[in-house]
């Protein structure tokens, strides 16, 4: 059922966290061969997506910090719509994931999407307790689940049934700041206007700057802080989805943005 919330777990934290007991736990709590571990950067491979088939729990303990390339099945997956998928030697068939998805890492991974669909689809819990080595209990998932494991499964259930009748997951405060500085961490345009630009209100002509300059301002930027040039089409769009305008006066463009001097 955890595809009609529409939401999938990112846990973050440096080691020592309890992560890993965590994980442990839950992939204890599921029947035996029904977990799977997929990270996100590998939902676009077919291959991969059929041991996902039979899953109802998808748990990643050390996830990738490389690129979210393929957006779509990634949101695929988390919503419950029908997938490809292949196995060695054999066709392609489809299927309705049902597996429940949660990832955990040190660094959250990039991605390209910045649309808010994508977005959406998070809940990111922060690990932020670090135990010391004299605070560790070596197997603590398993002497947990030998002796808890059936009231675990009783908590869950009576929680699930709250979480289904509201309709939606309850979300922290924490999850919605760091998913937002997530977001415009990924988002090199938004940085970028941030960082290097003023809004201009009014007299756009005189205070804005032409698409040209702004464009190669940006490129520079890029180049200087590490990260991939857009397009300048792309680009272009980014801004307009980000709201800003553009305006045209005596053939020429502008865009209602004022680029602030290096050194402030």
């Amino acid at each position: 059922l955890c595809p009609t919330m529409q939401k999938a777990v990112i846990g973050i934290g440096e080691g020592a966290n309890g992560k890993s007991v965590f994980v442990d736990i839950w992939k204890g709590l599921m029947p035996e061969g029904r977990t799977t571990s997929i990270p996100p950067q590998k939902m676009g491979q077919e291959y991969a997506m059929a041991y996902m088939s039979n899953s109802l729990l998808n748990v990643v303990n050390e996830t990738p910090s490389s690129e979210i390339a393929h957006s779509e099945a990634v949101k695929a997956v988390i919503t419950g719509d029908k997938v490809p998928a292949r196995f060695i030697r054999q066709g392609v068939f489809e299927f309705v994931p049902i597996a429940a998805q949660a990832f955990f890492c040190n660094d959250l991974p990039a991605f390209k999407d910045l649309s808010g669909g994508f977005a959406r689809r998070w809940i990111i819990v922060a690990f932020t307790r670090i135990f010391e080595e004299q605070e560790q209990v070596k197997g603590l998932a398993k002497i947990i689940l030998s002796a808890e494991k059936g009231a675990i499964i009783c908590k869950a259930l009576k929680h699930a049934a709250v979480v289904l009748k509201r309709g939606n997951y309850a979300e922290p405060t924490s999850s919605r700041t760091v998913k937002a500085a997530w977001r415009a961490d990924n988002d090199h345009v938004m940085l970028f206007v941030e960082e290097r630009c003023g809004v201009v209100t009014e007299n756009v002509k005189n205070n804005g700057t032409t698409p040209k300059r702004l464009f190669q301002t940006y490129r520079i930027w890029c180049t200087v802080n590490g990260y991939d040039t857009d397009t300048r089409i792309g680009f272009s769009k980014r801004l307009k989805r980000l709201k800003h305008k553009q305006v045209k006066s005596d053939g020429k463009r502008y865009w209602a943005l004022a680029l602030k001097d290096e050194d402030e």
